[in-house]
């Protein structure tokens, strides 16, 4: 197993290291250590590091598996990041994880409260992602009507207004937000089927 190390921040990491050294069944691609003065501890117990960045790890095809041995927040963005077998030093972090559009936070509090702030959150934004595209869609629509106009003739206002809109129409899209992802669990329903006794009409005569 190719094993790499990222992050030396605690004493037992670098035991961790000597064993895997000497180990048939592991073997050690490199290290990598952000932190000058745990980099300088490590280096002098005997680890070597040549890796120059936590993504260059990432990057690195041969690896297998990573022991990490980080701060509390950035070891749980290291979990998320490395999709493969990860051997952290201890829990991945103290407080609740979110990843929502590729960007990592941390919550402090319970579960129940951080679902209801995140679904605050997003209805918040999903409303002002609404409004948006609402907004974009009718200056697109101005737009649209101006560059017709100017199509039809030749007049330096009209041909200034569509510029002039179109440089708003950019601005509004470049600062549009991502439209948040919203999981609505809904309870699953069973009625049961009900069974009706069946009912016999008793045959009565007609009278004349």
């Amino acid at each position: 197993m190719n094993l790499a190390f990222a992050g030396f921040r605690h004493p037992h990491v670098v035991g961790l290291y000597n064993k895997a050294k000497v180990t048939d069944i592991v073997n050690v691609t490199g290290c990598f250590e952000e932190n000058e003065d745990a980099k300088k501890i490590a280096e002098s117990n005997g680890v070597e590091f040549n890796y120059t960045s936590y993504e260059e790890i990432l990057n690195d095809k041969n690896v297998e598996a990573i022991a990490i041995g980080d701060y509390y927040g950035k070891r749980g963005k290291m979990v998320i990041d490395f999709h493969t077998h990860i051997f952290p030093d201890k829990i991945a972090a103290r407080s609740i994880i979110h990843l929502e559009n590729a960007d990592l936070q941390e919550f402090d509090g319970s579960y129940t409260e951080y679902r209801c702030s995140i679904l605050k959150e997003k209805l918040k934004l999903k409303l002002q992602n609404v409004e948006e595209q609402e907004e974009i869609a009718r200056t697109q629509e101005m737009v649209d009507i101006l560059r017709r106009r100017a199509t039809l003739m030749v007049n330096p206002v009209i041909g200034s207004a569509v510029n002039a809109k179109q440089s708003q129409l950019d601005r509004l899209i470049a600062r549009q937000i991502k439209p948040p992802f919203i999981e609505v669990k809904e309870p699953e329903i069973v009625l049961p089927e009900l069974k009706l006794p069946e009912i016999s009409i008793p045959d009565i005569p007609r009278y004349r």
